[in-house]
């Protein structure tokens, strides 16, 4: 297939990360670049000895970004027109909402002055606040995973942080592939 992976392939999660939900968003290497997948299970095949799973770089989201009957449905959907899993699910979500892991946060209009009540929400504000712009990745090395996607949800949503147009890619989306999360040994 010139433009499509044909199966899903599998990711090891760095040590004490908990385990991504199935349907949520993930950050993960595929080839030279890194894409935005979602998870489709946490139970796969034994990789092939010769094979070593790389890790993956984010979980983004908490919960379900896609419910699971969704996910499931699509998968069938994809198997059944023998089209590439990944393909099937990126045509189900809009780009702009795929493009998180790769996105730029910067203060929106109601950044200067708010002091948000979740000290989650307040320690995501100060870091990009410092930075000025923080890509969702600088994020996460900083301050951890836990609570980040929903305190940047509640954030943009407020208007306190905002992705400006230009980071987010309009003409292709970012998925590209299934992922498959699988725990480190």
């Amino acid at each position: 297939m010139p433009n499509g992976f044909p199966g899903i392939p599998t990711y090891r999660l760095p040590a004490g990360t908990p385990l991504p939900v199935a349907g949520s968003r993930v950050v993960a290497p595929f080839g030279p670049k890194l894409l935005t997948g979602i998870v489709v299970g946490l139970d796969p095949p034994p990789a092939p000895a010769t094979v070593e799973e790389r890790e993956l770089v984010a979980i983004v989201d908490d919960e379900p970004f896609l419910p699971a009957s969704l996910v499931s449905v699509l998968l069938r959907a994809a198997e059944y027109y023998f089209v590439p899993p990944g393909e099937m699910l990126r045509a189900a979500v809009p780009s702009r909402l795929l493009a998180a892991g790769d996105a730029v946060y910067v203060p929106g209009a109601r950044a200067i002055g708010e002091v948000p009540r979740d000290p989650r929400q307040k320690e995501i504000l100060e870091a990009v606040m410092s930075r000025g712009r923080a890509r969702l990745t600088e994020l996460v090395d900083d301050l951890g995973r836990r609570g980040l996607g929903a305190g940047l949800r509640s954030l943009a949503a407020a208007g306190v942080l905002r992705i400006p147009g230009e980071t987010v890619r309009v003409g292709r989306a970012l998925l590209e592939r299934a992922f498959v999360a699988v725990p480190q040994d």
